[in-house]
């Protein structure tokens, strides 16, 4: 839509954003949406998405007293709107290790926006 839309040089806002992603345990999600559970270190690939049948889009606030964050928040993925992903971009692997014990029902992933390019709002 930029390409097609915008007008060179163009300010676009939000300018960019960090994706992060965060293992969890909710026994309440895994019997409602059939998840599959692990112990232990998680294989994480981020980067661009065409979409998966795999993803529960649910929103975290109104399940947080069923759910109990296993890691600390890593950031995984960082992308400016106004740049469409190359198509040969890579992505970003990496092992999101707990930091307590209990089973990885899945992963908690949200993003943090930069309202600027310089990161001021």
């Amino acid at each position: 839509a930029i390409a097609e839309l915008a007008a060179p040089g163009a300010v676009v806002v939000p300018h960019a954003a960090t994706v992060f992603v965060q293992l969890l345990s909710s026994e309440r999600m895994w019997r409602a949406h059939a998840i599959d559970a692990a112990i232990g270190p998680v294989r994480v690939r981020c980067g661009p998405c065409g979409g998966t049948g795999r993803i529960q889009d649910v929103h975290a606030d109104a399940h947080l007293d069923a759910m109990d964050l296993l890691s600390d928040p890593q950031p995984c993925w960082n992308f400016e709107f106004g740049k469409p992903p190359a198509a040969t971009e890579e992505h970003v692997g990496f092992m999101l290790t707990p930091t307590k014990r209990g089973t990885a029902h899945g992963l908690l992933i949200w993003w943090r926006l930069h309202m600027d390019a310089d990161g001021s709002v």
